[in-house]
């Protein structure tokens, strides 16, 4: 079977850079599921991927024993002309997602897990 990430799943887990708070993409030890939290406070992220599971991540949907990597945040685009503010914001967290999704497909081919990126589901 593996891991099959969803685009739309990492788009709910990239944030905009400043505010304090990512996403997370929690895999099972067999490297079989996945799942998102966000948004999650920064501090408390580091802590969960640092030093496993702490009881404030449980109240947040965390599962012991499954291993959490950090979505990185999007910097928001410098202003360009002609195009709208909101579509340059899209393609910057687009673009986030998508380097974060080949980072998971790293990171799971690392620990043998069969892993691929569904785009389709964005």
């Amino acid at each position: 079977m593996g891991l099959c990430f969803a685009l739309a799943d990492l788009l709910r887990a990239t944030l905009p850079q400043g505010q304090g708070w990512v996403g997370l993409v929690g895999v099972d030890p067999e490297g079989q599921a996945y799942h998102v939290l966000a948004p999650v406070e920064l501090e408390l992220a580091w802590g969960m991927m640092r030093l496993g599971l702490m009881d404030q991540a449980r109240e947040l949907g965390g599962r012991p024993g499954w291993r959490y990597r950090l979505c990185r945040a999007y910097a928001p685009p410098p202003p360009r002309r002609g195009q709208p503010p909101a579509e340059a914001f899209r393609a910057a967290r687009r673009a986030q997602a998508l380097a974060t999704g080949r980072e998971l497909l790293a990171w799971a081919g690392q620990r043998g897990w069969w892993a691929s990126l569904d785009q389709q589901r964005s």
